[in-house]
């Protein structure tokens, strides 16, 4: 059994049981009604990331935009995180343990320093990925340096050519995050335990040889 899969078992088991006894109190969870939302958020990215994987379709949109009318007041008192450029670094926890804003507390530091980071988001909905940013307290001029990529169906093991294309419109940029490595494998039609998935991670620190001052989380 993997470390994912005892995960789940642990945080989600009453859940599970509560599907298979209950399916209606089920339906009233906080985490039943997030799912069917992450779900209806998925399929209108997976239609978009259908026209963006068209043959001969390079184009990988916009990064989203922030919505300034979501104000969260919120007291963040830390010191920041350092990562270093050029290397590649993962965030290895539990199921919900907090794995992205880890990062996001990495990319926060930068944003202060007025450096500009690209987070590739195949987990989250838009909203959910600035609503945890929030809490740093950011500046409008800090948050413009996040550059967000929501779903675009990413596949670096057969197409590594993504991250440079990533890159290019942000040539300023210090970091690039991904949320998250199982989607990441997923999406390449790969499983974690699979020596096909080490593709990826070449491709990776390929990318990262190639840019020294960037690193990835």
């Amino acid at each position: 059994m993997y470390i994912r899969d005892i995960a789940k078992a642990k945080y989600l088991g009453h859940l599970t049981a509560l599907f298979e006894h209950d399916r209606d109190a089920y339906d009233d969870t906080t985490y039943a009604r997030m799912q069917l939302f992450q779900r209806a958020a998925w399929h209108r990215a997976d239609e978009q990331a259908k026209i963006l994987a068209a043959p001969g379709n390079t184009d990988l949109g916009e990064p989203d935009d922030w919505d300034e009318s979501e104000v969260i007041e919120r007291d963040f008192t830390g010191s920041g995180l350092f990562i270093q450029p050029g290397w590649l670094s993962l965030v290895i926890g539990d199921y919900e343990s907090a794995k992205t804003m880890v990062f996001l507390w990495a990319a926060a530091d930068r944003l202060r320093r007025g450096e500009t980071v690209i987070f590739i988001d195949e987990e989250s909905p838009t909203d959910q990925t600035f609503d945890k940013l929030s809490a740093f307290q950011l500046t409008p001029e800090q948050r413009a340096g996040f550059k967000r990529y929501g779903h675009r169906g990413w596949n670096l093991a057969a197409h590594p050519e993504m991250l440079d294309k990533l890159i290019e419109p942000h040539p300023e940029a210090t970091h690039v995050g991904a949320d998250s490595v199982s989607r990441l494998m997923s999406n390449s039609g790969l499983e974690d335990d699979n020596a096909g998935a080490m593709r990826s991670w070449t491709n990776i620190e390929q990318f990262l040889s190639r840019n020294p001052n960037v690193g990835f989380t």
